[in-house]
């Protein structure tokens, strides 16, 4: 399984020594690229798109209140 035993039973030198960084690095950059796809798949297949930066005085939805309101500003939304 891969798991270290704790026991006083003598061990292999090869066990003690550092794994191999180099073979781990090759698997996170798999499961990045295989993440990569996986997002770009889904948007596809959603029709996911960015959305335009909004300039002050753009109507906007608001769907906790479901009513429409102009925006202003991204510092007024902070207050």
């Amino acid at each position: 399984m891969g798991r270290r035993l704790r026991t006083q039973l003598p061990v292999l030198a090869k066990t003690l020594a550092p794994r191999d960084l180099k073979r781990e690095l090759e698997v996170v950059k798999k499961e990045e690229i295989y993440k990569s796809n996986q997002r770009q798949s889904f948007n596809q297949r959603h029709q996911a798109k960015e959305l335009p930066d909004l300039t002050s005085g753009d109507s906007v939805w608001t769907r906790d209140q479901g009513c429409q309101g102009k925006y202003k500003s991204a510092l007024d939304q902070l207050t």
